[in-house]
């Protein structure tokens, strides 16, 4: 289920040395969803995810607990 990683993770936001995520949780009805995977070395557990979402919220009206971005 967790792979080990063959190449050093880069923590920059940018997944191309992920390839393809393997797994994926996506609602149809609200277009929302995400693709993710994870990985595994010696000292850590690493996390990837590509989230899509149909209905942004962000401002100053929104809570940061209820935004999509800051």
């Amino acid at each position: 289920f967790i792979d080990e990683i063959t190449k050093p993770i880069v923590i920059d936001g940018n997944l191309d040395e992920w390839g393809k995520l393997r797994f994926s949780k996506k609602d149809s009805v609200s277009n929302t969803g995400f693709n993710y995977d994870i990985r595994s070395d010696n000292q850590f557990l690493y996390i990837a995810m590509d989230v899509t979402d149909a209905d942004i919220q962000a401002g100053s009206t929104h809570t940061n607990l209820n935004q999509d971005g800051a």
